[in-house]
């Protein structure tokens, strides 16, 4: 197994950017899993927190979404979409959970 401490530029776009910006573990070309602060959406690591109050209608955090896995990568998994997007209290876990695509994002600084 080869692990490269660096990001390779992607250069192929108008826009270059760092592949792997948050990535903790970059391998084969694909980031496996990011620094903590960040989530992986896709196929990057984006900077995001959850919405500490957020809680469902039976009482689970953004935490037990991604500990159960409701949902990976920023999105619901298979057979958790209506779980995901149900509105409680003017809220949903696809708006407030990081591991479900919502969440505050924000830019990777570098």
């Amino acid at each position: 197994m080869v692990v490269e401490s660096c990001c390779p530029l992607d250069l192929s776009s108008s826009n270059p950017t760092y592949q792997c910006s948050g990535c903790e573990l970059y391998v084969g070309g694909v980031c496996r899993r990011c620094l903590g602060g960040f989530t992986k959406m896709d196929s990057t690591c984006v900077m995001c927190s959850n919405v500490d109050t957020f809680l469902d209608r039976d009482g689970h955090s953004c935490a037990t979404y991604a500990s159960n896995g409701w949902c990976s990568e920023g999105k619901p998994t298979s057979g958790n979409e209506a779980r995901v997007n149900y509105i409680y209290k003017h809220m949903s876990a696809s708006g407030a959970c990081c591991a479900c695509g919502g969440g505050y994002q924000q830019a990777t600084p570098f």
